[in-house]
């Protein structure tokens, strides 16, 4: 046999056993191979699937909460218009007696917003106007007694004037001896309730009597409580005999109050 001859037949059978080799790998090893892919591929596709399904769930949970946000945003609401109702309703329970003595009482409720520190008398602000039905010379009140007169009103907020200002001229009565006269602030008198009860006949009020609106302008309600007789005195200057009351209802310290728009 030549040489040559002699390298192919190695050639031949190196060939025969190495494909040999491959077909004996591939039946003891190739299931254990593919079983490995599929469980490689498996393994993915449950991670991904997994991933999604938090994802989804995440979302959820996320719509959950907004939902529940809105849900405690529309119940805090309501809880507010309650408690705003109530304390409305609180407060015009107080004024019964008044309604029940002239059925024709309309209040507006109201609260103070602002106060003009720059004013002596306590000009006060109060968060209605005339889109609440407010008007100029509307009289101001609490359970407690008059406050003052609306002066000045805008859309949403109105001015008044209180019972200590110079500028009010509020016609008022004694309930024991039907003595009238004007209740008027004074500019002597600052930073305490008082007002003045002016033109008075001095031998027909007393310390301690109660003084009311007399309603003889026609702007405002008969029978408001305005304060107590503390004192009589004569005002030598102007020739007139007055009387100090001290006012039912604090202005400088009101906080609620409510507007009469129709009586």
């Amino acid at each position: 046999m030549s040489k040559k001859n002699s390298q192919k037949t190695k050639i031949t059978v190196i060939l025969i056993l190495f494909l040999l080799i491959l077909f004996i790998v591939y039946n003891f090893f190739g299931s254990k191979i593919y079983s490995s892919g599929q469980y490689f591929t498996a393994q993915i596709s449950n991670k991904i699937s997994n991933f999604l399904d938090n994802f989804t769930q995440k979302q959820e949970l996320e719509n959950k909460i907004n939902n529940l946000q809105s849900e405690i945003n529309i119940l805090r609401d309501k809880v507010i218009d309650y408690e705003e109702t109530k304390k409305e309703n609180e407060r015009l329970t107080k004024y019964y007696d008044l309604k029940s003595d002239n059925e024709n009482l309309k209040f507006v409720p109201a609260s103070v917003i602002g106060r003009d520190n720059l004013d002596a008398f306590s000009k006060i602000t109060i968060d209605k106007g005339s889109n609440s039905g407010i008007s100029v010379n509307n009289i101001v009140i609490t359970e407690n007694g008059v406050v003052g007169v609306v002066t000045d009103v805008k859309p949403s907020c109105s001015i008044v004037e209180t019972l200590l200002s110079p500028n009010i001229k509020l016609g008022a009565f004694d309930i024991e001896t039907d003595e009238a006269g004007i209740i008027s602030g004074q500019a002597c008198i600052t930073n305490s309730p008082v007002t003045r009860m002016k033109y008075i006949s001095p031998e027909k009020l007393y310390s301690g009597d109660i003084i009311v609106t007399s309603g003889i302008s026609g702007l405002y309600p008969r029978n408001l409580k305005i304060g107590k007789v503390t004192n009589i005195n004569y005002d030598s200057t102007d020739c007139y005999y007055y009387s100090d009351i001290s006012l039912f209802e604090d202005p400088l310290k009101v906080q609620d109050l409510s507007v009469v728009v129709e009586f």
